[in-house]
């Protein structure tokens, strides 16, 4: 039987191992002009057998939400989930959507290539619209939030507003912003906050 500090010293080899791969599979998305998760030539950076990206994401598409992942959380998810949990609404509102767009900034060209090759991929696609249902269940929460506090203006529905919140908190429309309209990310914030306050929101808690 296995001693217990030869398990963990092989679970911090795994570990070791997944984040590496992890870490050269988005530095290959990166330098790559034609978007695209290679899990061979992930396997000859890192030094490892496909066998082994297999056995530690499942499958390509489980490498690819792991990406998405690696990637969100090293640019602040933790941050963005404490700000989205803010006892006032209003202010979870404001505060996440500015911090979204940090976020979005920090790896923009990552992000971007992982959205285009989730829809490109059928083995990916499944992980992108897992992220997209918890995306919409968290816009929904929200907007629940919003009108149980009574921040939505007169004939916003709920539906309505969660709606307008899965716009406005999606990666394209911050990259409208930051690459077609050449807006910092602190200013692509502060706009996308600006949309979604005045659309939803009544006069006086504006």
């Amino acid at each position: 039987m296995p001693r217990p500090y030869a398990l963990r010293a092989r679970a911090d080899g795994a570990l070791n191992t997944r984040q590496r791969i992890l870490e050269a599979a988005i530095a290959l998305l990166a330098e790559d002009p034609h978007p695209t998760v290679n899990v061979l030539a992930i396997a000859e950076q890192c030094g490892v057998a496909r066998s082994t990206i297999y056995s530690a994401f499942g499958s390509r598409g489980g490498l690819i939400a792991a990406m998405f992942k690696h990637v969100f959380d090293r640019s602040g998810s933790e941050r963005l989930g404490e700000l989205f949990s803010l006892p006032d609404a209003s202010q979870a509102l404001r505060r996440s959507l500015e911090q979204g767009c940090l976020m979005y900034a920090r790896d923009r060209d990552v992000v971007a290539r992982l959205i285009l090759v989730s829809d490109l991929d059928a083995e990916a696609a499944e992980a992108a619209a897992a992220d997209g249902r918890k995306r919409a269940a968290g816009m929904r929460d929200l907007a629940h939030r919003l009108a149980d506090q009574g921040h939505l203006r007169d004939g916003m529905s709920e539906e309505e507003a969660a709606a307008y919140l899965w716009v406005v908190t999606s990666f394209w429309t911050f990259d409208q912003l930051y690459t077609g309209w050449r807006l910092s990310a602190r200013r692509c914030g502060r706009a996308v906050v600006e949309m979604a306050t005045r659309t939803l929101l009544r006069p006086e808690r504006l």
